[in-house]
């Protein structure tokens, strides 16, 4: 009797301890996997407010251009009776707002009847200095470029796509520029432009600190999807979204580009190359 309740005991210890072993996995699974979502959420969450936040870190650089612009412009317009004066304007511009890479005053070809074709006082930043030179001539025709032909073709203020600037200020950058008007017989007329460059660094300085978990990143597209920032340097300006997409034969990509310049904001789940990923976007609204 004795031999049998010890052995009855065993087992009841036994079966005891088995229900025990089972139940606290049970519950690690169960708090493994509520720890796992909460994880994720407050992933999701991060990724979400980071997005906000490089945004309007990006916008606290773009919105000073874009007032700056306007403050200046009707001065050039006071002053477009004495073309020498302008070239002060532009040189002061960058000495007050050192933020910003270059400026110019491009008018229309012909303006001054006794001056040259192109008169487009330029300054721009060149080591610790500021430098002046006439930014129109024969190898440099601005009146054909985007930054100069949208605003003066539209009448509007423009931001133009990312380019590299090779015989203005020889680097990335992207110029916001605004219409400058003159009172003619015919009354007000768009004469030219008033140009500002951003250098486009500011953006990388800004954006390449955004980091979420280990493979997380942030990237900036232009809106015709061209690479502005990105943690792969050869896309920049080489690349955009589309061009990239066809070059990895990635139709997901593809689409996930088209959705993004679509819609304003908004969180796309998605695969890329055969991993599920999750997407924050939001536009810029200066731009």
């Amino acid at each position: 009797m004795f031999n049998t309740n010890k052995s009855l005991s065993a087992r009841i210890v036994a079966y005891v301890l088995s229900f025990c072993v089972l139940l606290f996995i049970v519950l690690l699974l169960v708090f493994y996997s509520f720890s796992r979502q909460q994880l994720e959420k407050m992933t999701y969450q991060n990724a979400h407010l980071l997005t906000e936040n490089t945004a309007k870190q990006i916008e606290q650089t773009i919105v000073p251009i874009t007032q700056l612009a306007r403050n200046y412009v009707w001065l050039v317009e006071q002053k477009l009776s004495t073309p020498d004066s302008l070239w002060g304007i532009t040189k002061n511009m960058l000495q007050n707002n050192p933020q910003i890479m270059g400026c110019a005053i491009a008018l229309a070809p012909n303006y001054y009847s006794n001056r040259d074709q192109y008169f487009a006082p330029y300054a721009f930043r060149q080591a610790d200095s500021i430098v002046s030179k006439q930014l129109g001539n024969q190898d440099y025709n601005y009146c054909s470029k985007e930054w100069y032909t949208v605003p003066t073709n539209s009448k509007q203020a423009h931001w133009s796509e990312p380019y590299f600037d090779a015989g203005g200020g020889n680097a990335m950058m992207t110029t916001y520029s605004v219409p400058i008007y003159a009172t003619t017989n015919k009354g007000k007329t768009v004469v030219g432009v008033l140009s500002i460059d951003l250098a486009l660094e500011q953006f990388a300085t800004v954006v390449n600190t955004v980091k979420i978990m280990e493979t997380g990143y942030a990237t900036v597209i232009s809106p015709k999807g061209v690479f502005i920032s990105n943690p792969n340097k050869g896309l920049i300006l080489h690349h955009s979204i589309f061009t990239y997409a066809q070059k990895i034969h990635q139709p997901e990509l593809q689409a996930l580009g088209e959705q993004i310049l679509q819609q304003k904001n908004g969180i796309i789940t998605t695969t890329l190359a055969g991993v599920e990923v999750k997407v924050y976007y939001r536009s810029l609204n200066s731009s």
